[in-house]
């Protein structure tokens, strides 16, 4: 949080997507019979996408600022582990989207009519989601530099943003519906 910066711009993927498409889909119908509007579809992709940029940036660029100042070289020779140097970059992070998460969830319930049915499992995917993809970009980030790791990283990103039915139905992607469903 010492960089106020990146918390707040991080936050800008998750709430940027939660205004527009909020405010985007207010006056459309129903997609079914239940009543449930496409904003409600797309609520949960929206907030994964978030998390999901939020955790790889800022942890990726993390860990290649830390070995291009050589703090990785001090945290070796001090009587800090490497895993606990490790598990505290991920705690941070998940600290870190959990105020992006709640912040948006908020949003979401409090404006766009957002009804939160299982509140545990939406924690625990949270945790596991931020887990994810900030391991992941640590490993992208020990092999990449500055220069790369975006183009690499959005390598990941982008195909799961757009093929994963976080804005549309999977059903919708005919035969190749069952390659996308492993996104």
């Amino acid at each position: 949080f010492r960089y106020r910066l990146v918390v707040v711009s991080t936050m800008l993927t998750s709430l940027s997507m939660l205004l527009s498409f909020g405010l985007g889909t207010r006056g459309m119908p129903a997609l079914d019979a239940t009543g449930g509007s496409y904003f409600t579809f797309i609520f949960p992709g929206i907030v994964t996408v978030g998390i999901m940029f939020s955790c790889t940036f800022t942890v990726g660029y993390a860990i290649i600022m830390d070995y291009n100042r050589r703090t990785i070289e001090d945290i070796v020779l001090s009587p800090v582990s490497y895993v606990g140097f490790i598990v505290a970059r991920l705690i941070g992070m998940i600290l870190k989207s959990a105020l992006q998460f709640t912040i948006v969830l908020c949003i979401a319930v409090a404006f766009f009519d957002v009804r939160i049915h299982a509140p545990l499992a939406l924690c625990g995917a949270f945790v596991e989601t931020a887990l994810f993809f900030a391991g992941l970009c640590i490993a992208m980030g020990v092999y990449t530099n500055e220069i790369s790791f975006a183009s690499i990283a959005n390598l990941f990103l982008i195909p799961l943003t757009y093929f994963s039915g976080v804005f549309f139905p999977l059903d919708q992607f005919g035969a190749t519906a069952a390659a996308i469903r492993l996104l």
